[in-house]
């Protein structure tokens, strides 16, 4: 989809805004607004004992102790929304985000289509 990989302090990135997300999610880390952030954590989806498949998430973290997967996407493709939204069900305790251009939107599963809900900008209360 045209994304230009970057490979900055020995660590590969699908692209230019992940690179961005990575940066800034590293920024909060280091402020203690975050903790544990993990980058490409492959999430196995497993349902009723049944490996389906796996998901590999751009960035995990703890938030307040919640447990956050966040993806940059500029492209969300079909296999993406079923990644997605297996995520949100076999993991509903995940809260699960998305980075696209610049901007954070929760995705919410809701009557099986994924829901996107804009967090307030500037103040980062998420």
């Amino acid at each position: 989809y045209g994304a230009v990989k970057v490979l900055k302090d020995e660590i590969q990135f699908d692209s230019r805004a992940e690179h961005s997300r990575y940066v800034e999610l590293s920024l909060l880390q280091k402020a203690g607004e975050i903790k544990d952030l993990r980058h490409h954590q492959v999430i196995p989806i497993v349902f009723f004992g049944i490996a389906i498949c796996k998901y590999e998430a751009d960035f995990v973290y703890n938030r307040h102790g919640n447990l956050y997967v966040e993806d940059v996407k500029g492209v969300e493709t079909g296999l993406f929304k079923l990644k997605y939204k297996l995520v949100k069900v076999v993991l509903p305790d995940y809260r699960c985000f998305i980075f696209k251009k610049g901007i954070l939107k929760e995705l919410i599963l809701e009557k099986g289509k994924l829901k996107r809900i804009q967090l307030p900008t500037g103040n980062r209360k998420w």
